[in-house]
């Protein structure tokens, strides 16, 4: 019975090491899911980028009449800042070490700091 009552205890170490356990879960839980989304949308990006890359590129190339100064600047611009959006994308699918979730050490600290407290003895 005391044993049962110790794990159900909140000040309890075991119960406070569960609750330590049950939010470095989520958090990493979290912390995946957005890693998920940020690469969905580089990978997007990546793809819409590169077929309006390729028809600045083709049209560029294939138009034989001379345009503007102004509208071959702009033109100029778009390939340019289209090539730069794919290669930003790329570098963001890059594999990075991750430590732990952002949010991770402020309940490891509280927890930590709760075990370090001597128990009351009632008697």
């Amino acid at each position: 019975m005391s044993a049962d009552r110790a794990q159900d205890d909140p000040a309890s170490e075991l119960a406070l090491l569960r609750l330590l356990v049950e939010s470095n879960r989520d958090e990493y839980k979290e912390l995946s899911e957005l890693w998920r989304h940020l690469d969905t949308k580089a990978q997007g990006v990546i793809a819409i980028a590169g077929i309006l890359l390729a028809a600045f590129v083709a049209f560029l190339t294939k138009n034989q009449t001379a345009l503007p100064c102004g509208q071959r600047m702009l033109f100029i611009t778009a390939v340019v800042l289209f090539t730069v959006s794919i290669a930003l994308s790329v570098f963001s699918l890059k594999l990075r070490e991750s430590v732990g979730p952002p949010h991770f050490g402020g309940l490891q600290t509280i927890v930590t700091d709760l075990l370090k407290l001597p128990e009351k003895r009632s008697s």
